[in-house]
């Protein structure tokens, strides 16, 4: 029987779970714990991912994140690689380490975020292995019952501070009453069921999902458009950046160092954010290296936009020409 296809697009919410083979320890002691939340920092700033909320048991883990490039498959391929090399390394073991395929339950940010931060924070609590989140290290609940603001690149605890300052006032005062609520029995019966729609959010959501990313038209599940789709919104973005940079659109065909190399990189970044393909297409129709060749571009041309104001102008500009919004999701014509 086949899988069934990941629902991808810009900006989405996942609650990603993930258990060790035959529900065996995958963290053994505090070494373990720290390794793996150093390479998912890592990946979700090289991938420019936010993490919302996360919790690390000793046989699985639970982890809620943002993914604006959608880009949740090669998150998890990375961060689970890197975690079982070395773990397999240090306990001197080979095969799989965890139980198949990961869980990834698109979250409704509206109405269910909240819940799910109390559900992934409580987790401790419910599997009785401490009275109280406070008591349990591995868990982003000592961000959370702060309230102030937190300093972090990859950490998206502040903006989900903000939806409980909508209910209060004040946020940290607002977050703990919520968490001494306890689990709702909506949230709890959904993840307990057995055969479920891996979409966790009201009808209006659900219907939106299902129409969006879930026909039979549409088997990858995504936004992704197709290949011919591609080379033709190419030569449209192409054009447009040209113009905007000033340059002929030659000169982004090939990469100049002290050159052309911001607007070619900024060719990449667009046609990704624009048309959802995968690297390796869009290697094939910019002419580039490979798709390691892009990706390592388009997370460079990020880095640069964060400081150069002028490439950030720029930027905006073509978006803007181009008719789409900083997220991507306004759909481009060909």
């Amino acid at each position: 029987m086949p899988r069934a296809p990941r629902i991808l697009f810009c900006n989405a919410y996942y609650h990603v779970i993930n258990r060790g083979r035959k529900r065996e320890t995958v963290f053994h002691n505090e070494r373990d714990f720290r390794k793996f939340l150093g390479i998912l920092k890592e990946e979700s700033q090289r991938l420019n991912v936010q993490v919302a909320a996360y919790c690390l048991m000793s046989n699985h883990y639970h982890i809620l994140l943002k993914t604006p490039e959608a880009n949740l498959p090669q998150l998890m391929h990375h961060i689970n690689g890197k975690y079982v090399q070395y773990y397999n390394r240090k306990y001197k073991i080979d095969g799989a380490l965890f139980c198949g395929r990961y869980k990834a339950f698109v979250i409704d940010e509206e109405n269910y975020l909240i819940r799910v931060v109390r559900y992934i924070h409580l987790n401790p609590v419910e599997a009785k292995m401490v009275n109280n989140p406070d008591e349990y290290e591995w868990v982003t609940h000592k961000y959370y019952k702060r309230g102030g603001i937190i300093k972090s690149s990859w950490l998206l605890v502040n903006s989900v501070l903000e939806k409980y300052s909508v209910i209060n006032g004040n946020a940290g005062k607002a977050y703990r009453e919520h968490l001494r609520e306890g689990v709702d029995a909506e949230v709890e019966k959904f993840y307990s069921a057995k055969k479920r729609l891996f979409v966790l959010g009201d009808d209006r959501f659900r219907d939106e999902i299902m129409q969006n990313y879930l026909n039979r038209s549409n088997c990858s599940a995504s936004i992704s458009i197709k290949r011919e789709e591609g080379v033709r919104l190419y030569n449209k973005i192409r054009t447009c950046i040209a113009k905007k940079c000033g340059c002929k659109k030659i000169m982004l065909d090939y990469f100049e160092r002290g050159g052309n190399g911001s607007f070619r990189q900024m060719l990449f970044y667009v046609m990704r954010l624009v048309t959802m393909l995968e690297y390796k297409d869009i290697s094939k129709i910019c002419g580039a290296l490979n798709a390691a060749n892009v990706r390592n571009h388009c997370y460079r041309f990020r880095k640069k936009v964060e400081s150069d104001r002028q490439l950030l102008e720029i930027y905006t500009n073509v978006l803007e020409e181009l008719g789409v919004t900083k997220d991507g999701l306004t759909p481009l014509k060909a």
